[in-house]
């Protein structure tokens, strides 16, 4: 089996919108998905199994800094390494845009996400309290800088 790390357009947002509901307590609408892929700085990736979207992220490029809004992988697919395929090749996307600082929020709870962070570099640099409106629960804001990767 292969995966193939690509572009995801508005032609895919019925996979995309399933994949945000099946990994998500609080997902997107199709509505905000549908605005986000239309929007120029934003740029959605997905890993592709044949033609099915099984993981996605979606990333944003302001200058030399970047953020990361969502990464999903669908159940079925977790623990196989598609979540670290999916960040190496993001973390590759915004290299190639000379991106030099990546920032995300990820919920303190999702433990699996956390180690994940850490494992390509990111550092806890902070906390949004309350910052997920379903459960209140707070962030923990990330960074990782890329540019002491170019350097190695």
């Amino acid at each position: 089996m292969s995966l193939n790390f690509n572009q995801i357009f508005l032609e895919n947002l019925e996979q995309l919108w399933y994949i945000e509901n099946s990994c998500f307590p609080y997902p997107w609408t199709k509505k905000q998905l549908e605005s986000a892929l239309k929007q120029s700085k934003v740029y959605f990736f997905g890993i592709f199994v044949q033609e099915k979207i099984i993981a996605y992220t979606s990333l944003v490029c302001l200058g030399w800094e970047g953020e990361i809004w969502n990464l999903a992988v669908l159940p079925n697919w977790r623990r196989q390494g598609v979540g670290s395929y999916l960040l190496s090749k993001s973390l590759d996307f915004f290299n190639d845009k000379d991106v030099k600082e990546v920032f995300l929020e990820v919920r303190e709870s999702n433990i699996p996400a956390l180690q994940l962070y850490l494992k390509f570099g990111f550092k806890k640099i902070g906390i949004r309290k309350n910052y997920y409106p379903d459960t209140k629960e707070d962030a923990i804001v990330m960074k990782k800088v890329l540019i002491l990767d170019r350097m190695k």
